[in-house]
Formats: structure tokens, C-alpha cells, sequence
């Protein structure tokens, strides 16, 4: 979806909401100013590609921003929350799975 539901261009829409500038936004995405402007203005096809770039950006952005997750966009900041959100599995290791930790990173007390 590369547009909003009211039709607004969702690269323009998020970069709105987050108030940056274009050369901003093209920054934060790692793509050149005209590529930028011409996807805003329609001249260029928004792939996934751009909107996955766009996502990652606001949310390297929002790391440096004292607004944090308010600075995100909704959809991107659900998103973050349920990835971030702990889970039982996510702390205990399915029973019979042995886990490894890397080289030298050990407790002091099993050395």
C-alpha cells in the first residue's frame, strides 16, 4: 500500500507526521533527494524496497529523538511494540534445546 486511506502519499504522510524535511527524509531512507521527491510526487514507482527503507529510517530516527516511539508513525510503532514485547518463549528455551553461549562471553564463575 503506498498510500494512505484518504489517498495521501504515504511517504509524504509519514514524513509529515514526523516533521522532516525531504532532504530529511532521503537521508534517514539512504536514498538521493531526487529519488526521494520523485517518489513523493508520484514521477516514481514506491516499491517495498522504499517503504521497508522508510520504516527503518523513522525508526533509527525516533532512537535519536527524545519523543521516542511518539515520534513513529501508528503502524510502525505497533510494529515495534510487538517485537519488543516479551514473551515466555522468547525467555526460556523450548525444554530438550541446549543453547550455546559465544566464546569468551561466559560467566566469571563458569571459567
Amino acid at each position: 500500500m503506498t498510500t494512505t486511506i484518504t489517498g495521501e502519499n504515504i511517504l509524504r504522510y509519514w514524513r509529515t507526521g514526523a516533521n522532516l524535511t525531504q532532504s530529511q527524509f532521503a537521508t534517514a531512507m539512504g536514498v538521493p533527494l531526487r529519488t526521494y521527491e520523485d517518489l513523493e510526487a508520484g514521477k516514481a514507482t514506491i516499491r517495498p524496497v522504499h517503504l521497508a527503507a522508510a520504516q527503518w529510517g523513522l525508526i533509527i530516527l525516533a532512537a535519536d529523538s527524545p519523543l521516542k516511539m511518539g515520534f513513529l508513525p501508528l503502524e510502525v510503532s505497533a510494529v515495534i511494540e510487538k517485537l519488543t514485547k516479551p514473551t515466555a518463549e522468547a525467555v526460556q528455551p523450548a525444554s530438550g534445546i541446549q543453547t550455546t553461549v559465544p566464546f569468551g562471553l561466559r560467566p566469571s564463575s563458569e571459567t
